[in-house]
């Protein structure tokens, strides 16, 4: 222990880091060897009847540089090993703890309605610590918003890799009748701007290709705001999604009896990932709307057309 700036309660003299100092064995008061051998006792004798136990007055001041290097180390390892110990624990941002530069752990069995954090964990398995935060905000709140730049910036993609495959396929299709109805307007579009970008290359500038450049068609146009509308839809609210089919699923295999090992691969067979979903979905897509442009060009086929008329049929 350092004494160092502390009075003798004898001479009120202040301790030096040379100074020799002797401490009371029954209450650790310290002081001058000489102090102590002039009054011939401790200069609290008079306390230890009552259980008096002397306390250093600066061990709550600031401590040193190392000291705090040292105790942030600790404290460190500390957390990390606390993490791990705390099934599927999720640092969650609380903003009145990230303010004080801190946060707090999601426990695995704390409960988002009625589903155990642990359960969500081991369900959405990649980037659990991402999302996880995401639905106990809106199992607590009832709000649908949470952003999902993942979801903003991929859309499709990215809800058959989620394996929500109904929303994604119900999306796919609304971004695709558009080109499919009017795809003679696409291949004619896509015709003339070929023919352009040749002509440029012989005989215009860039400049004057842009002046006589044709205009998009309005179904060009529209399936444009359509998918930013569907990107949209996906950023804002394709986490509300996700947590309402992991929640079904959950919910359904805890209907049957099955050992840890069982469930956990249940868990992971209903959620996690799946590349090849992604994958299989993005081929057929772009294989659907491949198909009818090709058949467009090779035919003059205008689908268009017949669905105009039948829409003035049911009008009539």
């Amino acid at each position: 222990m350092k004494y160092e700036c502390l009075p003798c309660p004898v001479c009120s003299s202040i301790f030096g880091e040379k100074d020799d100092i002797v401490v009371c064995p029954k209450c650790g008061t310290p002081h001058h060897r000489s102090c102590w051998a002039n009054i011939g006792r401790c200069a609290n004798d008079d306390k230890h009847s009552q259980g008096f136990v002397w306390v250093n007055p600066l061990k709550d001041l600031p401590k040193t540089i190392d000291e705090e290097k040292s105790e942030n180390t600790s404290l460190k390892a500390e957390i990390e090993h606390e993490i791990k110990e705390i099934k599927e624990g999720i640092p969650f941002d609380n903003e009145e703890l990230m303010k004080m530069g801190g946060f707090r752990i999601i426990g695995g069995d704390e409960l988002i309605g009625d589903i155990k954090v642990s359960q969500y964990g081991a369900y959405v398995d990649k980037n659990k610590h991402k999302y996880i935060p995401k639905f106990y905000r809106i199992g607590k709140t009832n709000r649908k918003f949470a952003w999902n730049w993942a979801g903003f910036f991929f859309s499709i993609p990215w809800l058959f890799y989620r394996k929500m495959n109904a929303l994604g396929a119900v999306l796919a299709a609304f971004l695709m009748i558009v080109p499919i109805v009017f795809a003679k307007d696409f291949v004619d579009y896509s015709q003339e701007i070929l023919a352009l970008a040749e002509q440029s290359s012989q005989e215009m500038t860039i400049s004057d290709m842009a002046q006589v450049a044709p205009r998009p068609p309005l179904a060009y146009t529209v399936t444009r705001q359509m998918g930013f509308a569907v990107s949209l839809f996906c950023g804002m609210f394709g986490n509300y999604f996700y947590m309402r089919k992991a929640t079904r699923d959950i919910k359904k295999i805890n209907q049957d009896e099955k050992s840890d090992a069982e469930y956990e691969l249940a868990l992971k067979q209903k959620g996690s990932v799946s590349i090849w979903s992604m994958l299989i979905a993005i081929i057929l897509m772009y294989g659907i709307i491949d198909a009818v442009f090709t058949t467009t060009v090779k035919t003059g086929f205008d689908l268009s057309v017949y669905v105009e008329k039948i829409i003035q049929f049911f009008q009539k």
